[in-house]
Formats: C-alpha cells, sequence, structure tokens
C-alpha cells in the first residue's frame, strides 16, 4: 500500500500527542499510560482501551514489553528483574503502564 505523503513521523510522545491534538484527521498509536484529555482514544470492535480491557484481552490492540538479556541475569540485572516483578515495582508499573499483577 502506498503511504500518504501527509504522513508524519514524531520523534517522542510528547510530540506525538501534540501532532494528533492538533490535526482532527491524524491517528496514532501511543502506550495508555500516555492518553491525556487533549487526545481521544478509540474503541476497536467497540471496547476501549482501559486497564481491566487490555487485562482480560478484549481490547485486542496492545504491545507487550519485554526484559531481554544475553545471558542468565545476574547481579544488578537480576536485582533490577526482581524489583520490577515485586510488589512495590508493580506499583511503579501501574502508574503508567498495565501492571502483569493486581497485588
Amino acid at each position: 500500500a502506498k503511504i500518504s505523503s501527509k504522513t508524519g513521523v514524531q520523534n517522542t510522545t510528547g510530540s506525538l500527542r501534540t501532532a494528533v491534538a492538533g490535526d482532527p484527521h491524524a491517528i496514532a498509536y501511543i502506550s495508555l499510560g500516555n492518553v491525556n484529555d487533549s487526545i481521544k482514544v478509540l474503541a476497536v470492535d467497540g471496547v476501549l482501551p482501559k486497564s481491566e480491557t487490555i487485562k482480560n484481552g478484549s481490547y485486542k490492540l496492545t504491545r507487550s514489553f519485554f526484559y531481554l538479556t544475553g545471558e542468565q541475569p545476574r547481579g544488578n540485572a537480576r536485582n533490577f528483574i526482581d524489583f520490577v516483578l515485586s510488589p512495590d515495582g508493580q506499583q511503579i508499573v501501574r502508574q503508567n503502564f498495565i501492571s502483569i499483577s493486581d497485588n
């Protein structure tokens, strides 16, 4: 498919949000944690993106984040992963992302 000459690229989430907010014909893809009142979220098959609908799979347009290491994590890498997966770490994750646990 041919891409429109009016297509734009933004380098930051903030500039992407500003561009979409200023153009009634614009559309973009950002993390739910970056949504604010300046932009409108879209329902997919009648389902709005919310923490609950993303976790239960009813909102279909999602992406996952992964931690990747070249080998079995040790030292600071292992400590960081353990912290992120801990209740305190998941509380921080929930501030802008969908956590893997509700605890």
